[in-house]
């Protein structure tokens, strides 16, 4: 089973490595990792290699997206669209206007959905051209 993860530099990428190890499985999982930032991507393949050995896993830097979506069985995308600049720009909004200071509700929430749609939008078409079979999580 290939397990396809946009957004893979994120720091809690290997927990997720070390849950797939632990998964009883008769097929091997093989994890590809898809991110931005070369030097997190690296750090966090070698974190999921130590903590999870038995699962390869491959980095994918910009550019490389689409092939690390080929033939995959399940995508995660948990891209972070604007960092963590974004994220503080649309908590400071809902601030402002008395809201709570969340990117996933009230105003922030939707300053942040606003932002993200026309990439988030981007990755879909991805995943829908190179792993149509794909089951899609949503963690963006």
């Amino acid at each position: 089973m290939i397990v396809s993860v946009l957004g893979g530099s994120s720091q809690s990428t290997p927990a997720l490595a070390q849950s797939l190890a632990a998964l009883d499985m008769p097929e091997k999982i093989e994890l590809r990792l898809a991110g931005r930032n070369e030097h997190h991507l690296k750090a966090v393949q070698r974190a999921c290699s130590l903590i999870a050995p038995a699962v390869p896993v491959a980095a994918y830097g910009v550019g490389e997206w689409d092939r690390s979506l080929d033939n995959a069985d399940v995508v995660l995308i948990q891209v972070r669209v604007g960092g963590y600049r974004g994220r503080h720009l649309d908590e400071e909004r809902a601030q402002r206007f008395g809201g709570p200071a969340d990117e996933g509700l009230g105003l922030g929430g939707f300053s942040c959905a606003v932002r993200t749609w026309p990439e988030l939008n981007g990755f879909l078409r991805r995943v829908r051209r190179h792993a149509p079979r794909a089951a899609t999580l949503l963690l963006t």
